[in-house]
């Protein structure tokens, strides 16, 4: 049996154009709801509730309770797979854990930006507190294979790299990771995004709350807008779905004083494809590359504001995206020039050094 685990909407639209249609009924979610739009599950399901440290902290009890529930709902065997996009989340954790136990296959699959980032990010070492924390999760709550290390000022927790038969990729790159890498076989689409229209939508990023403050934020938001609507007939824009509605509000209001542009809150962003659209911008957004997919061509920004995020996670992705092949727009002022005359991703010959992986194999198995 191959069980596949969720953790939001973005996991659903991004690896179902992947299933085959004909064996998809085999397969069976398992969901730790963080971002889920529950209406998009269309298959089996088992739902299993989300863990956290602090909640490990200061609840022990309650959250032993919801430990022993997720081992009790899951009976792995020899002869299943399980794919799971992160890591990090502690329930997820736990799954990897029960079906590592029963000598069942793990695999990674690439989750956004969030793989080719942090698969080469030179982990700082561990601080006593830490150290701790770490002792903490594997003998007295139980993660034998976690691993607690220093990130972005706070932890970044991750396991073992024995633990996973390989991680899969939608495209070849290299990782500092140890562990098998493999590339996932993509299915033809017969959905696509608009070729030759000279609207765009922006997807933003709450970078606001985790970076840079919010009126840093604003003053650089300002100008990708004002650039926008000087290029494109028709500029959307969408919210990230973990801003809150106070910062939203915040922003349409500033926004709505110099600019006409639409808001959508299409949930699905497969169809956005009915906006008629061409052009994708965002910062560092992973919908640009999920929906390139769909031919919408994407245009990041992050490498022209080195202030908003972090120079490691700059340069990670940089790395990432030249492996990719991918053209970046030189300026602002370069807007329209760049769009007339970019491929965006020029065309580069598979390496051949990542062995394919077809999910319908996992199924067949």
């Amino acid at each position: 049996m191959l069980y596949i685990l969720l953790n939001n909407t973005y996991h659903i639209t991004d690896l179902e154009k992947y299933l085959n249609t004909e064996t998809v009924s085999q397969i069976t979610y398992i969901t730790v709801p963080v971002q889920l739009d529950s209406s998009l599950i269309r298959l089996p399901n088992i739902q299993l509730p989300a863990i956290n440290v602090k909640e490990l902290i200061r609840n022990y009890w309650a959250a032993k309770y919801k430990i022993a529930q997720i081992k009790k709902s899951i009976k792995p065997n020899n002869d299943d797979t399980l794919i799971v996009f992160s890591e990090i989340q502690l329930s997820n954790q736990i799954v990897i854990q029960e079906f590592s136990k029963a000598k069942a296959k793990v695999f990674l699959i690439e989750d956004g930006t969030a793989t080719p980032i942090l698969f080469n990010t030179q982990l700082q070492g561990s601080d006593a507190k830490s150290i701790l924390l770490k002792f903490f999760l594997q003998y007295v709550i139980g993660f034998p294979d976690i691993r607690v290390t220093n990130h972005d000022n706070g932890y970044f927790y991750h396991m073992a790299d024995k633990i996973f038969s390989g991680v899969i990729q939608f495209s070849e790159y290299s990782i500092k990771r140890n562990i098998k890498q493999y590339k996932l076989h993509s299915r033809p689409t017969a959905l696509s995004f608009s070729k030759n229209t000279n609207n765009c939508i922006f997807f933003n990023q709450h970078l606001y709350q985790v970076y840079v403050d919010f009126e840093t934020f604003m003053h650089e938001l300002d100008k990708i807008i004002n650039a926008l609507v000087k290029k494109f007939d028709k500029v959307y824009f969408k919210f990230h779905p973990n801003e809150k509605r106070e910062d939203v509000v915040k922003i349409k209001k500033i926004l709505s004083q110099k600019y006409v542009i639409e808001y959508t809150d299409i949930k699905n962003n497969v169809d956005l494809i009915s906006l008629n659209l061409t052009y994708g911008v965002s910062f560092i957004s992973t919908v640009l590359r999920e929906l390139n997919y769909y031919g919408l061509k994407p245009i990041y920004l992050y490498h022209l504001f080195p202030n908003l995020c972090p120079v490691e996670l700059n340069d990670n992705y940089t790395n990432y995206l030249n492996q990719s092949g991918y053209s970046f727009l030189p300026s602002l002022e370069e807007l329209e020039i760049y769009c007339e005359t970019e491929t965006f991703f020029k065309t580069i010959g598979s390496t051949n050094s990542i062995e394919l992986f077809n999910i319908d194999n996992c199924i067949n198995d």
